[in-house]
């Protein structure tokens, strides 16, 4: 199956194992159906699935879902699926496994400088940028129109822009939507497990998301950016001093707020 149906999956079941009335509905035998998920996710690590991986490492560090201790004998499956990640580009899957195998006690190798290939910066991406310069998306559900922000980050403005002059964003879907909250868009595999094979350095100078429409860059930590970009529906202060910003919409809010998932991006095209 595509990445997302089988991320959805796994998803569903662990959703399932947070749901307050889970012992209840099995009367009294929710223990032996958790044990039984537990089973079904123990088969689906062994595809080496990244995201995957990430959800069922994540789920073992959530309480609620009582699958620590239904999966405490799959802690060398974890780290046999951590050696065999990709880096930098699952990333995200190897911090996941690294909090979870902490959870049994396990401390992972710390990453280094050489697992996250930060991307060189790129100046000439950006030369030509002033002012009057703008990127359009055009989606799906109408277009949307960026200013963007290299004084304030120059390094994922100029990755971005590479990216997009190549065509890589189109096609892509928007694999997030959380009403209120941003849409996101930019991963290889469509369901916010992947990225390529680089980081970006965080540039969290003037990260303040006080108003709504800033654009910004997805991270599984410190300078583990990538692909991945997200649009805020409305003032997010939560995200503020964590999240790069770099750019902002100067029209199109309204094609924003009624993007669906799978909604898709047809074209970038960018104005200098």
């Amino acid at each position: 199956q595509p990445p997302p149906i089988k991320t959805q999956a796994v998803q569903s079941l662990i959703d399932a194992c947070k749901d307050k009335n889970f012992d209840a509905y099995f009367a009294g035998e929710g223990h032996l159906i958790r044990s039984q998920i537990g089973g079904y996710l123990a088969n689906a690590m062994r595809s080496g699935d990244a995201g995957v991986l990430a959800l069922i490492a994540g789920a073992i560090t959530e309480p609620k879902t009582g699958l620590k201790a239904v999966m405490s004998d799959r802690k060398s499956d974890f780290r046999k699926a951590m050696s065999n990640l990709k880096l930098p580009a699952e990333m995200e899957t190897y911090i996941e496994i690294s909090k979870a195998l902490k959870e049994y006690g396990i401390e992972s190798p710390p990453i280094t400088e050489e697992m996250k290939a930060v991307k060189p910066m790129n100046w000439s991406a950006i030369d030509k940028w002033d002012e009057s310069s703008s990127v359009q998306i055009t989606t799906s559900a109408g277009n949307i129109t960026l200013s963007l922000f290299p004084t304030r980050a120059p390094a994922t403005v100029a990755s971005f822009l590479e990216l997009a002059e190549k065509g890589f964003y189109n096609g892509k879907a928007f694999h997030r939507v959380v009403p209120n909250f941003v849409i996101q868009a930019g991963c290889p595999r469509g369901d916010g497990f992947g990225s390529l094979d680089f980081t970006i350095r965080s540039e969290l100078a003037e990260t303040y998301y006080d108003d709504e429409g800033y654009v910004g860059m997805a991270s599984a930590g410190p300078h583990t950016e990538g692909t991945q970009l997200f649009i805020t529906h409305s003032p997010t202060p939560h995200l503020d001093g964590r999240y790069t910003i770099f750019g902002k919409v100067t029209s199109g809010m309204d094609v924003v707020h009624k993007i669906g998932m799978q909604d898709i991006i047809n074209q970038i095209t960018i104005s200098r």
